[in-house]
């Protein structure tokens, strides 16, 4: 299964965020089971998670918020991420012809030439 979605550009000093409502009316408790019920999520925008927060606020208790989480350590959405900010110069096809149009002449004789003495 494949899934496109559009990520908000705003990234709120994290790498590859994604966005949660966290809800903390539970108990503080080690169970898992409270803890995993005070995240709602994830979202692809602080707007996104705003609007379902506001649409849907009687589900939740007074303190919820949204906030911003790293998807850093998951290499999935990590290198799905980094491969959409790629600037369109640095992909690989268009690198190649990039350079060798706007890289003036003797400057490109001389990368060739040192090619040989490398």
């Amino acid at each position: 299964m494949k899934i496109t979605l559009d990520v908000s550009e705003d990234n709120e000093c994290t790498s590859e965020p994604w966005w949660a409502i966290l809800d903390p009316s539970f108990h503080a408790s080690n169970n898992v089971d409270y803890l995993a019920g005070c995240i709602e999520g994830p979202f692809f925008s602080r707007e996104e998670a705003q609007a379902e927060l506001d649409a849907t606020r009687y589900n939740y208790s007074k303190r919820a918020c949204v906030y911003c989480m790293s998807g850093y350590h998951t290499r999935q959405y990590k290198a799905a991420c980094r491969e959409a900010r790629r600037p369109w110069y640095d992909r690989p096809i268009l690198r190649d012809l990039f350079w060798f149009k706007y890289l003036p002449y003797k400057f490109g004789e001389w990368l060739r030439g040192r090619k040989q003495y490398d």
